[in-house]
């Protein structure tokens, strides 16, 4: 996709080049002596759209889909010699006011996730410092991908997808 429109990215060969965009945060007073930078959410960012559209079509889609609300940040690695798909959480969101920190958990988190090529999923495990003990998760099987559901987010945790060949 070429275009004269510098707000909008473009596919050249397999890579996704932006040129130039709307990188600088608006600044949005919060009180009379502080302003802070906020980005737009994306249902309002044509920019953003646009970017992130272009770079699933490069990548064949999204990789990962969650509800999880922006201060819950998660990661995913395949770990090298281990047949797992790993997703690390961690919830951010914590009672500021307290004098010792003070995590506020997250509800139930819907999680939908592409498969690695030439596997299936054997089970998803929930481990977290809270729980002795993991938790098998139930999933469903979407093509080549899979969902399911978190049942909360205290601080951290990790969600391990036990990968067999298909």
């Amino acid at each position: 996709m070429q275009t004269d429109d510098s707000r909008k990215s473009s596919k050249l060969e397999g890579v996704c080049y932006i040129p130039r965009g709307e990188w600088e945060p608006d600044s949005v007073e919060v009180r009379a002596d502080l302003q802070l930078p906020v980005y737009p959410l994306i249902e309002n960012d044509p920019f953003g759209q646009d970017f992130l559209r272009d770079l699933e079509g490069l990548l064949g889609g999204a990789y990962l889909e969650t509800d999880a609300p922006w201060f819950v940040r998660v990661r995913a690695w395949l770990p090298k010699g281990h047949e797992a798909l790993v997703l690390h959480w961690v919830n951010y969101r914590q009672d500021e006011g307290a004098n010792i920190e003070t995590p506020q958990p997250v509800g139930r988190v819907e999680v939908e996730c592409k498969v690695p090529a030439g596997y299936l999923v054997q089970k998803v495990e929930w481990l977290y410092p809270e729980q002795r003990d993991s938790v098998v998760l139930h999933h469903e099987t979407l093509g080549a991908r899979i969902r399911f559901t978190l049942p909360s987010v205290i601080v951290y945790g990790l969600s391990v997808l036990h990968l067999q060949k298909a």
